[in-house]
């Protein structure tokens, strides 16, 4: 049986302090506007139950289109998860995190988890275009106390992201430059626009039908009401192959509807109603590993990592 790599669980949705112009879920271009929605905990124990008992147990992101430090349930998820030997993956734009959460990210988790933080900017005034009206400089500050306080027995591997686009694109050396003898890894990725699309001035070459997304093959999108999204683009959940809570978490992603969706897109063959249509976003998800100096590079066409070695 093979089991997904990583489950992205929208624990609460629909709250974040920022309405960056790039979010699908939050910038209003699409007319639409971000329900909150929260799962009970004992709706959220039982899913992580479900995946305990798992052989191969994946990375949890617990949330999709959230700020995941807005859910007071988090740190009680977060524990949960230990409990069952499964560690979490958290991107986050950092706002949130006071003297409080700083304390239990640096007692509660360790290298196996991961929060990755979201700046894309390296000055201010680009940060206020291409995120928000927030100060930067608070952010990395919170970042490099945290690096700075961790101990060989606790707190998280940090990584922080540069999603390129038209705005930031100058700043995207001075970015790498910065973090990437600081933080445990960088992640550089171009901004997909609206129309799920990798943009004309990033266009390496002309790009045919996308088939085999990661997306589809290694991560599981479940909303806060247990219905499942083909994946983590679709904010509003346009897309739905059933809800966990009636057949399972296993039962969708080995069941027939997602079994036949991944070999249609894999042809080629989605329809102009299907989600994945004409879908670009795969694009940044075919990484090649090789070796440079102190990192380990992981590297799709319109996506790099920096990975720092024995971190």
């Amino acid at each position: 049986m093979r089991y997904p790599r990583k489950v992205a669980i929208g624990f609460q949705e629909g709250t974040c302090p920022l309405h960056c112009p790039k979010c699908f879920a939050f910038s209003g271009k699409s007319g639409r506007k971000k329900k909150v929605h929260k799962m009970s905990l004992d709706k959220a124990k039982w899913l992580i139950n479900e995946i305990a008992e798992w052989e191969q147990k994946p990375v949890i992101q617990p949330h999709i289109f959230t700020e995941p430090f807005a859910n007071k349930d988090l740190s009680e998820i977060i524990r949960y998860c230990h409990e069952k030997d499964i560690f979490v993956s958290i991107i986050t734009n950092g706002i949130l995190i006071d003297d409080s959460w700083t304390q239990f990210i640096l007692s509660e988790l360790g290298r196996k988890d991961t929060i990755s933080f979201s700046l894309d900017a390296t000055k201010q005034e680009t940060y206020e275009k291409v995120r928000g009206n927030y100060e930067l400089s608070e952010i990395e500050n919170r970042i490099q106390y945290l690096l700075e306080h961790r101990t060989d027995q606790g707190g998280p591997r940090l990584s922080v992201n540069y999603t390129l686009e038209k705005e930031n694109f100058d700043e995207t050396k001075a970015f790498i430059e910065k973090w990437k003898y600081k933080a445990d890894a960088v992640r550089v990725t171009v901004a997909i626009d609206d129309n799920k699309k990798i943009p004309e001035m990033f266009r390496k070459k002309e790009i045919q039908n996308v088939s085999e997304c990661s997306f589809l093959d290694e991560v599981m999108t479940i909303d806060s009401d247990g219905h499942v999204r083909v994946c983590q683009y679709d904010a509003f959940g346009d897309s739905d192959f059933g809800n966990v809570f009636e057949k399972g978490i296993m039962g969708i992603w080995e069941g027939d509807g997602m079994r036949q969706f991944r070999v249609r897109q894999k042809k080629g063959e989605m329809m102009q109603d299907d989600y994945c249509y004409q879908c670009e976003g795969a694009c940044s998800t075919k990484l090649e590993c090789r070796e440079m100096g102190d990192f380990i590079i992981k590297e799709a066409a319109y996506t790099i990592y920096y990975n720092r070695r024995n971190i």
